[in-house]
């Protein structure tokens, strides 16, 4: 009788080329997944720059159109006050006045004579008094209507 002293193949030995094909098809998902995932962070970044941009320029007509706005309502409201003040009268103006100031944006409305006494004013303790260097050069050196930011809104 003869033995049979053949040893039996290991389970790996035997089944070698299955774990080396599951090894190349997990290689190559990870592989397929960090290049989506990369992809995906880069296009992520680009429109987060891109919605920024947006919201810039958004911000940027919104200004230019709030401006607008305000020059378009302060040609009125002069257009208004030169009519009330051609007929002499001032209470109109005052009201005006009162009006317009209880936007928050606007801070004080002056109406000033041509000798450069403040004639009226929402501010009524500068009423009669003569124009101060500082308050002149810095509220009454335009000829003409402007709309001015305040540091708060830059």
């Amino acid at each position: 009788m003869k033995t049979n002293t053949q040893k039996k193949k290991s389970h790996f030995r035997r089944n070698w080329f299955f774990y080396v094909l599951l090894l190349a098809i997990t290689g190559i998902a990870g592989y397929n997944w960090l290049d989506k995932d990369i992809a995906l962070k880069k296009q992520l970044n680009h429109f987060k720059a891109e919605k920024n941009m947006q919201e810039l320029l958004l911000h940027e007509a919104c200004h230019r159109n709030a401006i607008e706005h305000i020059e378009l309502l302060m040609e009125t409201f002069a257009w208004a006050v030169k009519g009330e003040l051609t007929r002499d009268n001032l209470e109109q103006v005052d009201q005006y006045f009162k009006h317009l100031v209880k936007d928050k944006k606007i801070l004080e409305i002056v109406l000033i004579d041509r000798e450069g006494i403040v004639k009226l004013s929402t501010n009524k303790k500068n009423e009669g008094l003569p124009l101060s260097n500082d308050y002149a050069t810095t509220a009454v050196s335009y000829t003409h209507l402007r709309a001015h930011e305040t540091e708060a809104d830059l």
